[in-house]
């Protein structure tokens, strides 16, 4: 709770005190409490990211992987889920530190346990394959591996646009980023003009949703447009034309700031 008000530095001490308390009542009775003492792990571990704390954030990211993978072994189909979720936290506390080629690789088992649990129960797990996908199309990205990244955005694109169809006010917010991140690649792969369809659809789609939400998204896909414009000027003008029925905005042609999507 504190964590989400702000006060992660006073929360990181009250988070210790769980985990080391849930030690002790795993040590007495590992079956009862083994599930607890790897959810305050988790916990501890977002809480150590929030406040910079990142190299202490990852062995305890790391030990919560371990007890989720050892009650999954016991209970495959009540803590798979947690283990998946547990391995993609762990995936970003690696970027964070700058450890992103043992990052992909933790997260590509997490995107395969995602698909197994949405393969058993689409509807439940959808959101979390979607979300696994795009997390995983941007840690390639940040590898260089940008090529084998287009397809895994691609493919976020449509399970989010899926799930906006099904729920358009739940989802479209993130079905819009997904678009800005897949441009984002395409720009990172030096395909300028492609990046304009997705981009300039996120940028008028956004525009339906309230204005603390639309903000950061239209400011995404307007700088990535900027982006593109700047790599490629006559092909994205000539694409931009294609897509709107107009001629490329002022707006546009100013410097770009984006770095990433």
């Amino acid at each position: 709770m504190l964590g989400r008000v702000g006060r992660g530095v006073e929360a990181v001490p009250v988070g210790e005190e769980a985990v080391r308390l849930y030690g002790e009542l795993a040590a007495l009775n590992r079956d009862a409490y083994l599930p607890g003492l790897a959810v305050s792990l988790t916990n501890q571990a977002a809480l150590l990211g929030q406040v910079g704390r990142g190299v202490e954030a990852v062995p305890a990211s790391e030990e919560a992987v371990r007890l989720f993978g050892e009650l999954a072994a016991l209970n495959r189909e009540a803590y798979l889920p947690d283990l998946a979720g547990s391995l993609q936290s762990n995936a970003l506390r690696l970027a964070e530190v700058g450890r992103r080629a043992e990052a992909v690789s933790v997260n590509q088992e997490a995107l395969r346990l995602f698909a197994e649990l949405a393969a058993l129960n689409r509807e439940a797990y959808l959101p979390d394959l979607a979300s696994s996908l795009n997390n995983h199309a941007a840690l390639l990205g940040r590898v260089g591996r940008g090529v084998e990244a287009v397809p895994v955005s691609e493919e976020a694109v449509s399970l989010y646009g899926e799930l906006a169809a099904l729920n358009r006010d739940a989802h479209l917010p993130d079905a819009l980023r997904s678009l800005t991140a897949w441009g984002y690649v395409l720009i990172e792969n030096s395909r300028f003009r492609a990046a304009v369809t997705p981009l300039t659809a996120a940028l008028l789609a956004a525009r339906e949703l309230p204005e603390y939400v639309a903000q950061s998204i239209i400011g995404s896909a307007a700088d990535l447009l900027r982006l593109a414009y700047a790599g490629d000027a006559a092909a994205v003008a000539d694409e931009f034309r294609v897509v709107t029925g107009q001629e490329v905005p002022a707006w546009m042609k100013e410097p770009p700031s984006a770095t990433e999507g």
